[in-house]
């Protein structure tokens, strides 16, 4: 795939990233081009969230509480979606790749989510990635903070600070741990809300 230029304005200034699929001619919001009804589309924060919660469990990182919101409308499009946070993530003595895996997992959580449901087209791909442009660019300070720039190049060489290496690794992580993912998932989905304790355990390794 080829990386696709994405800048979007939010109350912190401009966020800056790349896509892998290609933006929609026409668009307004991702929550107007995923195309999901109100529930679908408060899973598919939930997997995104999920998916940052137990890579970063894998990685030796602690939880930490998590919550979804429901936003208001678009006021381009009308159409209602969904933000979610792990609320004050803190990645301690995690390695450079290490944070910028847990980083790239959501958007690779919610996107493993719309395959293994038969939803995933490429407007709702872009959608995906789109928006996650946060967590990209929270990946860009931690790349820089470790002295190094966020490389989105497709490099034949596993280098700490290569986004592509890491969306890679985030997706073995959670392939291997799909039913701990989706258990954090769902008990976000219905309750909106879980506490890192709460998220510990449904994310406790099977066995």
């Amino acid at each position: 795939m080829t990386d696709h230029y994405l800048e979007f304005e939010d109350k912190n200034g401009i966020l800056q990233g790349y896509t892998l699929y290609p933006p929609p001619d026409r668009r307004c919001c991702p929550d107007g081009e995923r195309g999901l009804s109100l529930a679908q589309a408060r899973t598919a924060v939930s997997f995104h969230e999920a998916g940052h919660a137990v890579v970063g469990i894998a990685a030796g990182i602690d939880p930490r509480d998590i919550e979804i919101t429901q936003g208001p409308p678009c006021t381009g499009c009308d159409v209602v979606g969904f933000g979610g946070r792990n609320i004050g993530v803190v990645f301690g003595n995690a390695n450079l790749a290490d944070a910028l895996t847990v980083l790239a997992a959501g958007v690779q959580a919610e996107l493993l989510w719309l395959t293994r449901e038969d939803l995933l087209t490429p407007a709702r791909g872009w959608a995906a990635e789109a928006g996650g442009i946060g967590d990209q660019a929270f990946a860009q300070e931690v790349a820089g903070a470790w002295g190094s720039n966020l490389d989105y190049t497709e490099s034949p060489v596993n280098l700490p600070g290569n986004y592509r290496w890491r969306q890679r690794d985030a997706l073995l992580v959670l392939a291997d741990r799909w039913p701990q993912v989706t258990a954090v998932a769902a008990a976000l989905a219905e309750h909106g809300f879980l506490s890192s304790a709460e998220v510990s355990r449904l994310a406790r390794p099977l066995g």
